[in-house]
């Protein structure tokens, strides 16, 4: 048994050779196209990214400048509290070294006789004053005055 000879595909028309060229050119021109701008839009998040960095770099040098100013002026604060706590030690210890030297020369003169309050403690406290213009009530209760003279209940 003889076999017939085999089929020919059928020829395709010259023309679509031409439709299949022109649309795989028309699809590489495509792909270089998007291409292109994935190229440019990296290019793009480069720069915004660059600019963001130079922003936040800005930022942090204005942050520490600022920390910087008031750190300085909160040291200043700090030298003048210092210098004034300085000047009032200074004016305690010359006070204290007064009262010291003072004290000093009471202990060395003693009790003198022509001093009528000599005899009595440093500690007591003064007698309590009456308030001005008679207003208020006395802080001991009033005592009738002593007796005059011989009068002896006479009056």
């Amino acid at each position: 048994m003889v076999s017939p000879p085999p089929a020919r595909p059928p020829q395709l028309p010259a023309w679509l050779g031409w439709v299949q060229l022109s649309l795989t050119t028309m699809l590489l021109v495509l792909f270089l196209v998007v291409l292109g701008r994935s190229h440019g839009q990296v290019q793009q998040l480069r720069r915004l990214q660059g600019r963001l960095a130079n922003l936040e770099a800005q930022r942090s040098a204005e942050r520490a400048a600022n920390q910087d100013t008031q750190l300085l002026s909160q040291n200043r604060r700090l030298e003048q509290l210092e210098s004034r706590l300085e000047q009032a030690e200074a004016g305690a210890q010359a006070e204290r070294e007064a009262l010291r030297q003072a004290l000093a020369r009471l202990q060395q003169r003693g009790p003198q006789p022509s001093d009528p309050g000599a005899d009595t403690a440093v500690d007591d406290p003064p007698p309590p004053r009456r308030q001005a213009g008679g207003g208020g009530l006395p802080s001991q209760p009033l005592r009738p005055p002593p007796p005059q003279g011989d009068a002896g209940g006479e009056r």
